[in-house]
């Protein structure tokens, strides 16, 4: 499935492999997703994820079937 968002707490819970674009062009392709979370190699994907996901305004999910930030299959 593909999903295209800004909501990256949603993303970083449930996604398997990010492509981080900027102007309709593919910055990072990062899989495992979490690789990109914990750390971005791009100067825009650290920009981008210390406004998106700072100050303890991340969010936090769960599914049904799948625990918090577990790692899928």
């Amino acid at each position: 499935m593909l999903m295209a968002t800004h909501e990256m707490a949603l993303a970083r819970d449930l996604a398997d492999r990010v492509l981080f674009m900027v102007n309709g062009e593919i910055v990072e392709d990062v899989q495992p997703a979490r690789r990109f979370f914990d750390g971005p190699a791009s100067d825009r994907g650290r920009q981008f994820l210390s406004h998106h996901l700072a100050g303890g305004t991340q969010k936090k999910i769960s599914l049904p079937g799948r625990r918090l930030n577990e790692e899928p299959p």
